[in-house]
């Protein structure tokens, strides 16, 4: 994809991920979509998470793969560990796992119902 500056980071646009947030906030389900802030992250769905990990975090093919059977939901893979996220990832490399915690705690806090609404 195109690349834009977010950040002081180079990332991917995110149409993609952007459309499946969309989709997901006009479906009817017993959580409120906040269109401005979007679905909190706790309550993507796996097809959400493989989106986000691919566009905007650009991971690897291998590690989307590897996540597609065994990520559940927003909530199962922010609530994993350092060690989790090696063992049930299988990313060995400590500034990788690094990266993956830092992205998804962003991702967290600018979904989150408290988070200002620029974001």
């Amino acid at each position: 994809g195109i690349n834009a500056e977010y950040g002081g980071r180079r990332r991917r646009s995110v149409p993609l991920l952007a459309r499946i947030l969309i989709d997901a906030g006009n479906q009817s389900s017993s959580c409120t979509y906040l269109p401005a802030r979007g679905l909190p992250f706790a309550l993507w769905n796996p097809d959400m998470i493989l989106a986000w990990l691919e566009v905007y975090v650009g991971a690897p093919a291998w590690l989307v793969t590897t996540c597609r059977s065994r990520i559940k939901s927003g909530a199962a893979m922010s609530a994993l560990s350092d060690n989790e996220i090696q063992r049930e990832m299988g990313i060995t490399s400590y500034l990788h796992r690094l990266k993956i915690r830092l992205a998804i705690q962003e991702m967290v806090n600018q979904t989150s119902p408290s988070a200002p609404m620029g974001l």
